[in-house]
């Protein structure tokens, strides 16, 4: 039977599966899977973001020359996690993508036990302590990685202005089409054979558990226009309008093969009140966005 599962900051609607009863023995890791994406993506929407005490700060690293192996670059970031913990980090999520011309980089969302950048920051040459502190973070990230010539001005280190949004973003870049660079083996370091991990988390985090409800097919397919619907809806409403975005949208759901077409499933970020919202004029029968559903 269809099922719809509801996260504190989006929604999936699927056909579930019985799965593989003997599944086989995890290998190694080579990158981006479906299922490494789709379990980063669903521990970020499970997020209260309520509870993120603490300082936050979203940061994106990188390199000028390439690690040797999977293990090297694993290393630096261990390293650099070790520095932050004494900074009193208290919480971190992050993901290691790869560039086109083969070279990792890394995003992380980091939380310090409130008045840290105070304490450790300081005022330094008339800038804040936030922004001493932010300097600190890609200096010690320039040190563990001296060896691969990254740059300084290549660093960006910010505070959060809109944490939900920058879980979107590290959600949108890991769920990419198979097609995309990003996704393919070929986009690994000529010399790694494998990726080692591509996303983690430390610290403390309140997640909210998911909620599944089963629909009958009607509301199934009534769920998955209205879904499409208000994307497309939302992707007009911004400015300036992106109309490969809203022909990309309309296309969501089709497939030449019917078969597949029934099954296909959404996944969304939304909020709890929209998925409320469509999913009552999903089972009343409605055939258009609901009112403040977008």
């Amino acid at each position: 039977m269809p099922a719809i599962t509801f996260y504190r900051h989006g929604v999936t609607a699927h056909m579930p599966n019985r799965g593989n009863p003997d599944p086989p023995k995890r290998g190694r890791v080579v990158g981006w899977s479906d299922s490494a994406a789709r379990r980063n993506v669903n521990f970020l929407r499970s997020v209260d973001e309520e509870h993120l005490t603490g300082e936050g700060f979203a940061a994106t690293l990188t390199v000028k020359d390439c690690p040797p192996s999977p293990q090297a670059w694993s290393g630096a970031t261990r390293a650099w996690f070790e520095r932050l913990r004494r900074l009193d980090m208290i919480r971190m999520h992050w993901v290691t993508e790869f560039q086109r011309r083969g070279v990792p980089h890394l995003h992380a969302a980091l939380w310090f036990a409130q008045g840290t950048s105070e304490r450790v920051g300081g005022r330094q040459h008339a800038v804040t302590a936030v922004e001493a502190f932010a300097f600190l973070l890609r200096l010690h990230w320039v040190e563990v990685a001296a060896i691969w010539s990254p740059s300084m001005k290549a660093q960006h280190v910010v505070p959060f202005s809109d944490v939900v949004g920058w879980f979107q973003y590290q959600a949108k870049h890991c769920s990419r089409s198979k097609r995309h660079y990003q996704r393919q083996r070929e986009s690994l370091p000529a010399a790694w054979s494998t990726s080692g991990r591509v996303w983690g988390h430390r610290g403390e985090w309140v997640l909210q558990d998911p909620a599944t409800a089963e629909v009958d097919r009607r509301t199934w397919f009534r769920f998955r226009r209205l879904v499409r619907q208000s994307r497309i809806a939302e992707a007009r409403a911004s400015l300036p309008l992106n109309r490969r975005q809203v022909s990309h949208l309309r296309r969501a759901l089709k497939c030449p093969d019917r078969r597949q077409s029934e099954v296909r499933g959404v996944s969304e970020w939304m909020s709890e009140d929209r998925q409320a919202a469509l999913l009552a004029a999903a089972q009343a029968g409605g055939g258009a966005v609901p009112p403040g559903a977008v």
